[in-house]
């Protein structure tokens, strides 16, 4: 099987009072890699026909990949960030496009 590059995760410090996407784009810069598996599961399920997904089944994924595979404690990604992701990852792939439902950001 093919290692994944979800390691390490980088945890990171938040100065006071920064917004989620900043602590978003704060939290993706230290784990790019995140990012490409993200992508890489996407695609996996759009290529075995699936139009639609849930963006917390490929971060389930991602988590259940990272429980496998580690000793530590678990795979930590804060669940608010799922949405900014499903955004970055549609932006560098434009292929996701129209895969995954998108509601307007509230924060």
């Amino acid at each position: 099987m093919e290692q994944l590059p979800l390691f390490p995760i980088v945890t990171v410090q938040y100065p006071k009072g920064e917004t989620l996407d900043e602590r978003f784009t704060r939290w993706i810069t230290a784990n790019p890699h995140v990012l490409k598996v993200f992508i890489k599961f996407a695609l996996e399920a759009r290529n075995r026909g699936r139009e639609q997904v849930g963006r917390q089944l490929i971060v389930e994924r991602m988590r259940w990949e990272w429980m496998g595979k580690t000793e530590e404690d678990d795979f930590k990604m804060n669940n608010s960030y799922t949405s900014r992701l499903v955004r970055l990852a549609i932006k560098t792939c434009p292929e996701l496009d129209g895969m995954f439902e998108l509601r307007e950001l509230k924060s």
